[in-house]
């Protein structure tokens, strides 16, 4: 079966053929992507935040002491983009360096009150703004769309752990 376009548009009084594309996974989750993105980017944009700035936020925030090399590995870029990113993150006054457990060579990255407040409020928008994007969704169906697309990411069933680094 050929899952429906997730954009109806008509060409000369026909609906358009899209072809193969209507059968890709990559395609599918890429309209998704587009569809819900564009509004999620603007919401961020309202808080002078971009979806890196926010990303790297929200890691801090549940992992306060991460570095900035482990920052770098999850977000999955080069950690002079990550380095950039945090040194947004430090010009809005949100996030501060520490030495971890006294050591000087670690330097750990956490937020400070502002950040705190500030994350809180963009985290409560952001939830929100799920919510909207994914209100045609029964809750049961939005379970399952995030455990499918959960299975595009790392592999955390190998059977080991990889400790990535040292949080305070």
């Amino acid at each position: 079966m050929v899952a429906p376009s997730m954009v109806s548009l008509r060409l000369r009084g026909r609906p358009v053929d899209y072809g193969v594309l209507d059968t890709l996974a990559g395609y599918a989750i890429r309209r998704a992507l587009l569809a819900i993105g564009e509004s999620f980017d603007a919401d961020l944009t309202c808080e002078g935040m971009t979806i890196h700035r926010f990303s790297a936020l929200t890691l801090i925030a549940r992992n306060p002491g991460i570095t900035r090399s482990i920052l770098a590995q999850i977000l999955g870029v080069a950690k002079p983009r990550a380095t950039m990113v945090v040194l947004d993150l430090q010009k809005m006054g949100l996030v501060e360096n520490r030495p971890i457990n006294g050591d000087l060579r670690l330097i750990g990255l956490y937020l400070n009150a502002k950040g705190r407040r500030r994350y809180s409020r963009i985290e409560r928008r952001m939830r929100e703004h799920d919510q909207l994007a994914t209100a045609r969704l029964t809750a049961e169906e939005r379970a399952t769309l995030l455990r499918l697309l959960a299975k595009f990411g790392p592999d955390d069933d190998d059977g080991g752990t990889c400790d990535i680094g040292v949080l305070a």
